[in-house]
């Protein structure tokens, strides 16, 4: 389940901005826009994307800082979330809340996710279902994309020019804010009004584009939830598109 990115996720971004010229900022702007794309969607329409992972050892549980997490079972029984701050009492034999093997719960803290079984009896294993927070660039989830990225695995098609609006967007707002440093810099310590103004001008530049992309991406956005609802409307209705 893959797709090819015409040029790269660079080249998309900076045929929309012009040169960024760091390409770290890129691959930081992709990830954290793809992220809100994922964010965005509901859990229904990520299952076909999901991956796996076992919990083999109760007591380590299985790191989720990068996973969006759809599901969790032990045992052929899914198990509900529940809070940190809360786990103690799904754990004691004594209390109304206690968990059981048939009633699991799960809780995350520091990162690590781990599941409740019979309460009294600590963690037990179980698999965790997720989709990546970012794109990946392999068959495996471990190898995020970046901006020299040309083909992304598990990650809707269609929304891909999303995630280069985003990641746009995101560059926009880092080089907006080097520009107004720049330009304090120049009127604070330099004292050059020309070379303040010339910066002013790069500032109102990027700051209307990114108004305008802003605008394209809501647009986008909502276009991309809506069909992906119909999409799964028709599935559910058996009618095929």
């Amino acid at each position: 389940m893959s797709f090819s990115v015409t040029g790269s996720i660079q080249v998309n971004i900076e045929a929309l901005i012009g040169s960024v010229g760091d390409n770290d900022l890129i691959t930081n702007a992709v990830q954290s826009a793809s992220a809100d794309v994922i964010n965005a969607m509901p859990h229904d329409a990520l299952q076909k994307f999901g991956f796996e992972v076992a919990i083999t050892t109760a007591a380590d549980g299985v790191h989720v800082r990068d996973k969006h997490v759809l599901s969790v079972h032990a045992g052929g029984y899914e198990a509900k979330q529940v809070s940190f701050s809360d786990h103690a009492k799904y754990n004691d034999s004594t209390s109304i809340y206690g968990a059981s093997d048939t009633d699991p719960v799960y809780y995350i803290n520091k990162e690590f996710l781990f599941i409740q079984g019979n309460s009294g009896s600590g963690k037990i294993t179980g698999t965790v279902r997720y989709v990546p927070i970012f794109p990946i660039t392999g068959a495996t989830d471990s190898n995020s994309v970046i901006n020299s990225s040309t083909t992304l695995y598990y990650f809707p098609r269609n929304a891909q020019q999303l995630i280069c609006i985003g990641g746009a967007i995101y560059c926009l707002n880092h080089l907006i804010s080097d520009a107004i440093t720049q330009m304090k810099t120049y009127v604070n310590t330099d004292e050059d009004v020309e070379l303040a103004n010339a910066q002013q001008g790069i500032i109102d530049r990027y700051t209307a584009l990114k108004q305008s992309l802003t605008q394209d991406y809501n647009l986008k956005l909502q276009i991309f939830l809506n069909q992906d609802t119909h999409e799964r409307s028709q599935a559910r209705e058996g009618v095929v598109a």
